[in-house]
């Protein structure tokens, strides 16, 4: 029975010293406004959001002064110990202009004994093309524009001959050395070249797909 007195007492102390402490936690909550709402940290008001801040007035700027130009480092003074280490290096060794020996023989092109001293542009040009090799690249030339002309129909082969084959060979020559961005261009009658005088744009078209220099037949039995 004591205890069941005790225990009775004891819960009714707690109980009281509990709402004590709620009352004390809610006397400094009773005079705040609840639905009152607190703008956060950061942000303005409606009200303050359509005005402009005003511009902060600028610093006059003042005139950076003229950086004095720097001064030339002084050459550093060696000290007695290193005068005395450059002193006793070796001064540089003298070297010879070099001279280039004279030639063993004097430069000369070795031409053939039936060739003039001072040959002509034409001459050199037929020492490499001959007239027998000039006659066989026509005889591969036609016999390869045969075989891949076949029937088919289009502009008319003409057997090529031997100076035809030479105007064609001057006018790829002189393409090589003066360039043009289209080959219609060489044969423009505001451009006058002298190559184009004698052969024309046409017969230049249809020599070059089927000029060839080695017989064509001899490469197809070497392919089988």
């Amino acid at each position: 029975m004591n205890l069941w007195i005790t225990s009775v007492a004891y819960s009714w102390q707690l109980f009281c010293t509990i709402a004590i402490d709620v009352q004390v936690l809610r006397q400094p909550f009773e005079d705040i406004d609840v639905n009152e709402r607190v703008p956060k940290r950061g942000r303005t008001s409606t009200a303050a959001r359509g005005q402009k801040r005003p511009k902060a007035a600028r610093k006059p700027q003042t005139p950076r002064k003229p950086q004095a130009p720097r001064k030339p480092r002084a050459p550093k003074q060696l000290t007695s110990e290193e005068a005395t280490v450059v002193e006793s290096l070796p001064l540089p060794p003298e070297f010879d202009f070099f001279e280039s020996p004279p030639p063993p023989h004097s430069a000369k092109p070795c031409l053939p004994s039936y060739m003039p001293a001072d040959p002509s542009p034409l001459e050199l040009f037929q020492l490499f093309f001959s007239v027998e090799i000039l006659e066989e690249i026509v005889k591969n030339t036609n016999e390869y524009a045969e075989i891949k002309r076949g029937d088919t129909p289009g502009r008319p082969w003409f057997d090529l001959t031997v100076p035809e084959l030479k105007m064609f060979i001057g006018v790829k020559i002189y393409m090589g050395v003066y360039r043009f961005l289209a080959i219609d261009d060489y044969w423009k009658e505001e451009c006058k070249h002298p190559p184009m005088e004698k052969l024309s744009l046409n017969p230049y078209q249809q020599i070059k797909p089927f000029f060839h220099i080695s017989p064509f037949k001899e490469e197809l039995s070497k392919r089988d």
